[in-house]
């Protein structure tokens, strides 16, 4: 894992791997600082079994975030680095480090103190709403073209569509 850490560009040393146990695609770990007020680092394997095209896809991440950091910024937000992912690049400038095993390794600065929730209640799930329209007017306006990493998988036609299709089928008896 060392040998990983260091392809990336990364201010200042880092402790040992923290694994976090956050979502079910990728492997995730906490590079915590090795020092009082040094930056911490979310350190990542993206499963390339279902994100098949890594490059593709860290770059779409790459415009995004820059977007949106311009727009908070343009817009006199506080705290920006808070409110948007800033991808760490590797030491050859790439967005992403290939092992000769062929796994692929992402780094991000670490958001600090932020929360991921397994289950939400109604009032998070409206907060959550309204972060995701504010996003997608985010990029409403970005003047590039991003790739399809998971075909369909952000068409929001095709998402309502399915959601309309469970509420009639009710398999779970939850409607």
């Amino acid at each position: 894992m060392e040998k990983i850490i260091q392809q990336f560009q990364l201010d200042n040393p880092v402790l040992l791997p923290e694994a976090i146990k956050v979502g079910i695609i990728n492997q995730s770990f906490c590079l915590k600082a090795a020092e009082q007020g040094g930056k911490s680092y979310f350190l990542q394997r993206i499963n390339h079994n279902i994100f098949q095209d890594v490059e593709g896809l860290q770059n779409n991440i790459e415009r995004v975030s820059s977007h949106i950091r311009q727009l908070l910024t343009e817009a006199g937000e506080t705290d920006v680095e808070r409110k948007v992912l800033r991808v760490v690049p590797t030491k050859d400038g790439k967005l992403y480090y290939k092992t000769p095993e062929g796994d692929y390794w992402r780094v991000y600065v670490l958001i600090e103190n932020a929360l991921s929730y397994e289950r939400i209640d109604a009032h998070s799930a409206y907060l959550a709403g309204q972060a995701f329209g504010n996003f997608q007017c985010q990029l409403s306006t970005i003047n590039c073209q991003l790739i399809e990493t998971i075909p369909d998988f952000h068409n929001l036609e095709f998402r309502i569509q399915q959601l309309h299709e469970a509420l009639e089928k009710d398999a779970a008896g939850r409607k």
